[in-house]
């Protein structure tokens, strides 16, 4: 804490304090001596009075010193700065103010949501700036940006904008709005502040650490209450992610509850004409999944939706999801190994809903048109196309070919760099008197749920007189089937797309494993688990969260006029054409609403896509400031009008005005109480 004074000038002044002193001194002169007959009755009365009379003079003292030194502290304008920070009234003032206007700032605390208080706060901090000082306001949204492209002086205009300004449905991105406002500040001249106004929002703030430049000095102000009960859908997908028209399909619908109390609750399904709802009981900070099922008739883009019953925070009870239903799965078929080749194009032809086909290793190059590939003596064509379908969430059925190396095996998997498998190559084994059996390996995989409890349709019927050698796997979790002395038959690794390594030569040659009555419903099984994705790929590949640009990419050439995209209301989001890679793609601008969107090519569907809101953005609870953003130093005030005294100090001369006439007054009857006694 410092104090200066404005009028440094009149610092001499502060001798007239002594004024009331000396009048004292002075007024205690000794009086002239008058002899009298007697005067033993007064020095009675005096010596009985005096020990009175002395207190009372220097109450008297005390309040006219008083008084004087306010009087004259009132001339010098005293300015309080708190925490010994004076430089704000000599130095220039850069300050960059970050205003979140995430999605979790619309929530209503009190009479006005906690957005409205951030731009109010906001509005206080940028009040009171002079023409020499220069300011900013960053948005913090998903993509963070700033009213004006650098430190400017028309404040009046950035309150303007602030008043005007709308909470957003996105979620923020942290250190992008710090990155933004430290280059803004950079090179500066005087006095540079970040000054964040914020609910800090637990999810968002607890664990994010910011790094700005030694000369930025950080202020952070909290708007909102720590607590706020609020219902939310967490996620809504649907099993399997990619139906085919006549498959039941599951719809899965997560719901949260953030408040302390146990929360009950309906949750409503709709798809086409159909309405379900399901009541939900939900504890507290606790998490309950409703599913609904549902069969689609044709193949197209199914539009679904599940909502709660609104609550007082209504953006994120209702969440949007995109149906791909296709009338059948494309399969592609690379015959190296023709036999088993053979055997899997027969098994796929019975199949109403598969078009498998054969290929050449010259297909396995650019973007790859079928939903899986099944490669049949592979020896390593076409790595960086099959591995770019992976990603993308396809599924690859590979029997490695005679002498293949199992480390390139493992890296179109995802799995390269094993110290298991360096260096090896895999090897045919073929034996007339020497069979081996399969067993089940793993039974909870999906793969064999058609088969549990059947008596006598098996997926490990069949004898083998061929089979490809290679090391034992190390996860045996992957491992669906094996032979009967433990080496993998099937291994399936879920890492982005599903990748599947058959190890079962089919062909009369090799095996019987084809005439069974179980290998046509393992095929099925398989194929159909592919279109599952991995960990990597979202379930809801439609799906985009508000401040995304959606995008579509066209296998024809087009032009700009012929692609729109608009929303359930029919409203058009502007798009531009852009290339990459030779490739046209349909961009949009960023989308800021939840909802509904289709691409529309000509007047005709195209695409779809859905927004949602993020739910990062639902727990309402929030965290002191201290413990958000965490910097190397920060300071953490109430308001703005504390930053703005932070800045210019808190002039004291009117609260001395009063004291002035508190002293006064309290003279005045110090007097009378004199006079009295």
């Amino acid at each position: 804490m410092k104090i200066i004074f404005q009028n440094s000038v009149l610092i001499p002044l502060l001798v007239l304090i002594l004024v009331p002193l000396l009048i004292h001194l002075f007024a205690k002169g000794k009086p002239p001596v008058y002899l009298y007959s007697s005067i033993e009755f007064i020095l009675r009365i005096m010596k009985n009075t005096m020990r009175i009379k002395k207190p009372q003079d220097y109450i008297l003292l005390a309040l006219r010193t008083l008084l004087a030194a306010t009087v004259v502290l009132i001339f010098l304008q005293p300015l309080l700065f708190a925490g010994g920070k004076t430089a704000g009234i000599f130095r220039k003032n850069n300050i960059a103010v970050i205003v979140d206007s995430t999605a979790s700032m619309a929530f209503i605390d009190g009479a006005q949501t906690r957005f409205a208080a951030a731009c109010a706060e906001a509005s206080e901090i940028l009040s009171g700036l002079s023409s020499k000082d220069t300011a900013n306001v960053i948005w913090l949204n998903s993509k963070p940006s700033s009213v004006f492209p650098e430190m400017g002086v028309n404040f009046s205009y950035l309150r303007d904008e602030l008043q005007k300004a709308q909470v957003t449905s996105e979620a923020g991105d942290i250190n992008e709005a710090f990155r933004i406002a430290s280059s803004m500040l950079k090179g500066a001249e005087g006095r540079k502040e970040i000054c964040v106004v914020s609910d800090f929002q637990k999810t968002a703030w607890d664990k994010s650490i910011i790094d700005v430049p030694e000369d930025v000095e950080v202020v952070k102000i909290k708007v909102g209450n720590g607590e706020a009960a609020n219902l939310a859908i967490r996620s809504f997908r649907c099993e399997p992610p990619h139906p085919l028209a006549g498959e039941e399909i599951s719809f899965y619908c997560e719901v949260d509850n953030f408040s302390n109390q146990p929360m009950q609750t309906t949750l409503f399904f709709s798809v086409l004409e159909s309405r379900m709802s399901h009541e939900i009981m939900l504890p507290a900070h606790g998490r309950r999944t409703a599913v609904f099922k549902h069969t689609f008739a044709g193949a197209e883009i199914f539009k679904a939706t599940a909502s709660l019953k609104e609550d007082a925070f209504t953006g994120d009870d209702k969440r949007f999801l995109c149906v791909n239903v296709s009338q059948s799965i494309r399969i592609g078929i690379v015959p190296d190994e023709k036999s088993t080749a053979k055997a899997w194009k027969k098994a796929l032809d019975s199949l109403s809903w598969a078009r498998a086909e054969f290929i050449s290793e010259k297909d396995l190059s650019g973007e790859i048109p079928y939903d899986v590939i099944m490669l049949s003596g592979w020896k390593g064509a076409g790595v960086a196309a099959l591995s770019e379908k992976l990603k993308q969430g396809g599924g690859i059925v590979c029997m490695p070919g005679d002498g293949a190396d199992i480390d390139g095996i493992l890296a179109l998997a995802g799995r390269s760099g094993s110290a298991n498998f360096a260096k090896q190559n895999v090897r045919m084994e073929k034996s007339e008197e020497k069979t081996h059996r399969l067993k089940i390996s793993n039974e909870k995989d999906e793969i064999f749920k058609l088969f549990t409890g059947g008596e006598n349709v098996s997926p490990t019927a069949g004898i083998f007189k061929a089979r490809i050698v290679f090391p034992k796997w190390t996860p045996e979790s992957e491992v669906l089937l094996s032979y009967d002395d433990n080496i993998p038959a099937l291994v399936k690794i879920s890492e982005s797309g599903t990748f599947f390594i058959w190890n079962m030569p089919l062909g009369r040659d090799f095996s019987t494993m084809q005439m069974q009555s179980g290998f046509l419903p393992f095929i099925a099984e398989m194929i159909l688990s592919s279109r599952n994705p991995g960990k990597a790929i979202q379930a809801e590949s439609m799906e985009y969260f508000p401040g995304d640009s959606m995008a579509l990419k066209m296998e024809r050439d087009s032009l700009g006029s012929d692609i729109s995209l608009k929303d359930e209301g029919s409203a058009e989001i502007p798009v531009e054409l852009k290339n990459s890679g030779g490739k046209g793609f349909f961009i949009s601008k960023p989308i800021r609403t939840t909802g509904f969107y289709t691409w529309k090519y000509r007047g005709r569907d195209a695409g779809a896509g859905v927004v949602n809101f993020p739910p990062v953005e639902s727990d309402l609870s929030t965290i002191a400031p201290e413990l958000a953003a965490r910097t190397k130093d920060s300071v953490i005030v109430s308001g703005g009008g504390d930053v703005r005294r932070m800045r210019d100090g808190f002039n004291l001369w009117p609260m001395l005005l009063i004291v002035a006439f508190g002293l006064a007054l309290t003279e005045g009857l110090a007097l009378l109480w004199v006079e009295r006694t």
